[in-house]
């Protein structure tokens, strides 16, 4: 029978819920404003209007990606705390990126391949990573400190 730590399953509703969308966001932003940096299609007066769309965009990214961010905690919850954790962070990022392209599959009028690798896609299995890295539980004994000589 699966035990669930209730206190680690809500840490992850609440980790997942709230850091996931902006996360997402924050990095595609990033991503655009280092591309138009290089493409010089970006000046330095733009910075402060891109920095705004960096905070009012967080807000409504809630919208697209608040839905697979829960549903991804949800179910990161379930995890045992004992799977170490790159096998943790990878599942938690294959587990975003496809509730992430099943939620995209509802705004989408046909089921396309492209569809898989979407930016937008691959970036809800990167913010589940990042999520997954934050809620990861903690060891209740650290590993004890090496003796001096």
């Amino acid at each position: 029978m699966l035990k669930i730590n209730a206190r680690q399953w809500g840490k992850n509703v609440l980790v997942f819920s709230l850091l996931g969308p902006p996360v997402g966001w924050w990095t595609i932003s990033l991503c655009s404003l280092v591309a138009g940096f290089f493409d010089k299609s970006v000046h330095q007066s733009d910075v402060v209007y891109l920095v705004l769309g960096l905070v009012t965009g967080a807000l409504f990214s809630y919208i697209l990606g608040g839905i697979p961010a829960l549903a991804t905690g949800m179910l990161m919850g379930v995890v045992p705390p004992k799977l170490p954790l790159i096998p943790r962070l990878a599942l938690a990022g294959v587990v975003g990126w496809v509730l992430t392209h099943l939620s995209l599959l509802l705004f989408s009028s046909s089921w396309e391949w492209d569809l898989l690798f979407n930016p937008l896609v691959l970036l809800g299995g990167f913010s589940a990573i990042v999520c997954a890295w934050v809620a990861r539980p903690k060891s209740p004994h650290p590993p004890p400190l090496p003796l001096a000589k």
